[in-house]
């Protein structure tokens, strides 16, 4: 693990080394996005991404939450749209993975992954303007394998106002 300008940070390239029950966990990793992007496999060796699933096992990281971001100007059911096939995306990677990817869909994934049994995917929908201030929306998305919701990005929206944009008036 490295700091700005290549400064080496940590020696070892497990946590296990600090401690026995240390994890390593990424709390945003945007490879659906660049995923997108590039057309590039986050399974395959040698992606070109920046994280991709050969990486997180290099460094045993037991967890990730895998960002879907749609752009702050699409909106409405296009924005929609692209969060379902970013999700939709997402979902498919454990299953190309050769049981190296879970899915974290409850405890129980969660427990595996932790354990190391395989890298966690948790997929979080960052900023909630796909939802399109439609709460219930929500519960489709969860259905589909969403488990992190941030309210916001940048942007405002019909359920939190952003840092880089004026209020709504209707929350």
């Amino acid at each position: 693990m490295y700091l700005g300008g290549g400064k080496r940070l940590i020696e070892a390239a497990s946590p296990h080394a600090y401690h026995p029950f240390m994890a390593w966990i990424d709390l945003h990793i945007d490879t659906l996005w660049a995923m997108r992007r590039l057309g590039a496999d986050p399974v395959a060796e040698a992606s070109g991404l920046h994280v991709d699933l050969p990486r997180l096992q290099a460094v045993d990281l037991r967890l990730a939450i895998w960002a879907i971001w749609v752009e702050a100007d699409l909106h409405g059911p296009d924005a929609t749209a692209l969060a379902l096939r970013m999700l939709g995306a997402g979902q498919a990677l454990p299953g190309q993975s050769d049981g190296r990817l879970q899915a974290i869909l409850g405890p129980d994934d969660l427990e595996r992954c932790l354990a190391g049994e395989a890298s966690g995917m948790l997929l979080g929908l960052e900023g909630a303007h796909p939802l399109q201030g439609n709460l219930e929306m929500l519960r489709g998305f969860h259905a589909l394998g969403l488990r992190v919701l941030t309210l916001t990005w940048n942007n405002s929206n019909a359920f939190a106002s952003g840092c880089a944009t004026e209020p709504h008036e209707d929350h």
